[in-house]
C-alpha cells in the first residue's frame, strides 16, 4: 500500500495540468531521480538510527548480563569457599566433644573386603572382631578411645594385617603417639606423606610373629596404624631360626611397603569420614544383639562395644574354612576392664540366631573344642544346664545358650597371662549379673 500511495502522489502535479506531450522526458526523469535520492537518504538515516539503537541496547544488556554473571560467579565462589570452610571445620572437629559411639569408631577400621581388595587377597583372609584395649598399657600420650582389629591369613592362621584407629585429646597427642609407638624400629621412606604426618618402619620377626612393615599417620585429633605381616610362613608356629631367616630378607620391605601404604591411604579416607560426623559413615543403631549388651558390670569399667558379623566370629574361633553361620541374625560385643587387675578385660559376645538349636549345639561342643590344655570350671546349678566354662593360663571363658542367643563371656589379658583364681571368681559373678539383668535368669 505504501508503495502504491507513493507512486500516486508523485504523479499528481501541484500546478495546473498540462498535456502529457508538453512534459519533456528529461525533466520528468530528473524529478524522479531527486525523489528517489531523498527517499534513499531517509532510509539510510532510519537504518543508521536502528543500528545505533540496537548497538546501545546490546551494550547495555550485555553489561547487565556480565554483572549478573560476575555476581553469580562471585556467589558460586563464595558458596564453594563456604563449603570448603565448612568441610575444613568438620574435618578438624574437637575429638573430645565430637559425638561418636564406640560402634562408629569400630566402623572406621578397614574391613575384610577392603583389605582383600587392596591387597588382592580375596577369599584368602579373615578378620576377627574389633578389640578395645583402652589404657591397658602405660602410655605417656593421652587419648580418648582406641579400637583395633587383626586379619589373619586363612591357610596358616598367622596375622596378615593389623589395623587400629585412636581418638586423641589433641593433635599434639596424636603426633607424639605415633612417634612413641614407632620406637627405634628401622625407618622406611614413604613415597608420599599420608594425612598430617606419617612414618613407616620395619618390624623384625620374633615372639612367634613374622616380620612386618608398619605405617602410622595422624589426621587432626586422630591417629591410625596399619601393619602388613609377611604371609609366607606355612605353619602357625615358627622356630626363631625360621623367623630370623624371613626377617633378614631385605626384599620383604620392598614387597610389603606398597601394600601397607595403600592400606594406610584407604584408612585415611575412612578416618576423614569418621571425623566429619556424617551419619552416612556411622554405625546403624538397630542391632538387636548390641542393644542387649551391658554397659555396667560388677568389678569392671566399660571400655566399648561393637557389632560382630558371622565371619568375624569365625575369625575369632579360627574356623577359617567356614563362610556363613546358619541362622545368624545379629551379633555384638562389649568389653570392660577388670578394676583390680589392670591387664585383664572381660568381654561378652552375644550372637542372635533364628532358632534355639544353633546356640545349644555350639554350647555342647564348647568344652571339647578347647582341647587338652583347658580345665573345665564347675558351675552353679542355676546355670549349669545351659552353660559350660573352661580356664587356661591365658583365658577363662563361659558359653551359655539362652533361647535364640549364644552368650560368650571371657576374661583374658591382651598382653599377659591371667590370675586364674581371681578370673574364675569374676567370670561367675559377671555371668550371674548379666543373665539375671538381661535374660531374667533367677539366682539361687
Amino acid at each position: 500500500m505504501k508503495k502504491s500511495k507513493s507512486k500516486n502522489s508523485s504523479s499528481v502535479s501541484q500546478t495546473p495540468a498540462t498535456p502529457m506531450s508538453s512534459v519533456t522526458p528529461s525533466s520528468d526523469a530528473a524529478s524522479r531521480s531527486l525523489a528517489s535520492k531523498s527517499n534513499l537518504w531517509i532510509y539510510i538515516i532510519i537504518a543508521v538510527v536502528i543500528v545505533v539503537i540496537v548497538v546501545i541496547m546490546y551494550v547495555v544488556l550485555g553489561a547487565s548480563d556480565q554483572d549478573k554473571t560476575k555476581g553469580s560467579s562471585q556467589k558460586s565462589k563464595t558458596t564453594v569457599t563456604n563449603a570448603m570452610s565448612t568441610n575444613e571445620s568438620m574435618e578438624v572437629l574437637d575429638a573430645t566433644t565430637l559425638e561418636l559411639s564406640d560402634r562408629d569408631m569400630a566402623l572406621a577400621l578397614l574391613t575384610e573386603n577392603e583389605i582383600a581388595t587392596v591387597t588382592r587377597q580375596s577369599g584368602q583372609i579373615r578378620s576377627a572382631p574389633v578389640e578395645f584395649n583402652d589404657h591397658l598399657e602405660e602410655d605417656s600420650w593421652d587419648y580418648v578411645t582406641f579400637v583395633a582389629r587383626i586379619t589373619n591369613y586363612r591357610s596358616t592362621g598367622t596375622p596378615f594385617v593389623e589395623n587400629a584407629v585412636t581418638r586423641h585429646l589433641s593433635t599434639e597427642g596424636a603426633q607424639q603417639g605415633i612417634v612413641e609407638k614407632a620406637g627405634d624400629y628401622q625407618r622406611i621412606d614413604l613415597p608420599e606423606k599420608i594425612g598430617d604426618s606419617s612414618l613407616a618402619y620395619f618390624i623384625p620377626a620374633g615372639d612367634g610373629y613374622p616380620a612386618a612393615v608398619g605405617v602410622r599417620f595422624t589426621y587432626a585429633f586422630w591417629s591410625a596404624k596399619v601393619f602388613v605381616y609377611d604371609v609366607k610362613p606355612s605353619s602357625v608356629v615358627l622356630s626363631e631360626e625360621e623367623l630370623a631367616e624371613l626377617a633378614s630378607d631385605d626384599a620383604l620391605i620392598t614387597e610389603l611397603t606398597p601394600l601397607a601404604t595403600a592400606l594406610a591411604k584407604k584408612q585415611l579416607t575412612k578416618v576423614k569420614q569418621l571425623a566429619s560426623g556424617d551419619e552416612r559413615y556411622l554405625a546403624p543403631r538397630d542391632n538387636v544383639a548390641v542393644s542387649r549388651l551391658p554397659h555396667v558390670l560388677p568389678n569392671s569399667t566399660y571400655i566399648g562395644e561393637a557389632t560382630v558379623t558371622d565371619k568375624e566370629w569365625f575369625g575369632m574361633t579360627k574356623e577359617f574354612d567356614k563362610e556363613v553361620l546358619p541362622g545368624f541374625i545379629s551379633g555384638g560385643l562389649v568389653r570392660h576392664k577388670i578394676d583390680s587387675r589392670k591387664d585383664e578385660v572381660v568381654e561378652i559376645i552375644l550372637l542372635e540366631f533364628d532358632a534355639p538349636t544353633i546356640p545349644d549345639a555350639y554350647k555342647k561342643n564348647f568344652v571339647q573344642s578347647g582341647g587338652s590344655a583347658v580345665e573345665e570350671i564347675t558351675l552353679p546349678a542355676h546355670i549349669d544346664l545351659t552353660s559350660d566354662a573352661i580356664i587356661q593360663d591365658t583365658i577363662a571363658e563361659l558359653q551359655s545358650a539362652q533361647g535364640n542367643y549364644l552368650i560368650d563371656v571371657s576374661i583374658f589379658s591382651p598382653f599377659n597371662t591371667i590370675d586364674r583364681e581371681a578370673a574364675t571368681q569374676d567370670l561367675l559373678i559377671i555371668t550371674d549379673y548379666y543373665l539375671k539383668n538381661f535374660f531374667g535368669i533367677p539366682l539361687d
